[in-house]
C-alpha cells in the first residue's frame, strides 16, 4: 500500500495504452506540422533566402527534439498484433516493437541534425550525416523486414520515415555536390 495514495490516481494494467485519444492525435498533428515546418525551411535554405538558417535550425532542431523525446509515444507498439499469439509471444513483439521504436527516434533525431549541420555548412557535418544514415539503415530495413513478415502499421510508419530521411538526406549531400 503506497503512503501517499491520491484518490485521483489512475492505476493502469501492464500494457495499457496510458495516453488517451484526444492526445495521440495531437501528437500526430504536431508531427505532421513540424514535418511541414523543416520542409518549409528546406525549401527556403536551398532558395538561398536571408535568415534561413535560423529557420531551418529551429525547425529542424524541433523535429530532431520531437523524435527523441515522443519516438515511444509516437508508434502504437500495440497496432496490428495478431490474436493468435501466446502470452509470451505477445509481450516479446511488443518489448522489440518498443526497443525499435525508441531506437527509431534516436536515430531520426541523429539523422536530422546531421542533416542540418549539412544544411548549415557547419563542423562535422561529414560526421554525423554519415552517423545518421548510417544508423537509420538497419532501423528501416528490420522495420521494413517485419513488415513484410507480419504486415503492421507500426512497422510500416517506421519504414516509411526511415526511407524518407534516407531519401532527403541523400538527396541534400547530392545537391551540393
Amino acid at each position: 500500500m503506497l503512503p501517499y495514495f491520491r484518490s485521483n490516481t489512475v492505476i493502469l494494467k501492464p500494457g495499457a495504452l496510458s495516453l488517451s485519444q484526444p492526445i495521440w492525435e495531437m501528437i500526430k498533428k504536431t508531427e505532421i506540422a513540424l514535418v511541414l515546418l523543416a520542409l518549409l525551411s528546406l525549401v527556403l535554405r536551398v532558395s538561398s533566402v536571408p535568415g534561413s538558417e535560423w529557420f531551418s535550425t529551429a525547425a529542424f532542431g524541433l523535429l530532431a527534439l520531437f523524435y527523441l523525446v515522443f519516438a515511444g509515444l509516437r508508434f502504437d507498439t500495440s497496432s496490428g498484433l495478431p490474436d493468435t499469439l501466446s502470452p509470451l509471444s505477445r509481450q516479446r513483439e511488443q518489448a522489440f516493437r518498443r526497443f525499435l521504436a525508441i531506437a527509431g527516434g534516436v536515430v531520426f533525431g541523429i539523422a536530422l541534425i546531421g542533416i542540418l549541420f549539412v544544411l548549415n555548412y557547419w563542423r562535422l557535418a561529414a560526421f554525423f550525416w554519415c552517423l545518421g544514415m548510417f544508423f537509420t539503415v538497419p532501423v528501416g530495413a528490420l522495420s521494413l523486414g517485419k513488415h513484410l513478415l507480419q504486415p503492421s502499421p507500426f512497422y510500416k510508419a517506421l519504414a516509411i520515415r526511415a526511407g524518407l530521411l534516407l531519401l532527403t538526406g541523400i538527396g541534400l549531400v547530392a545537391a551540393q555536390m
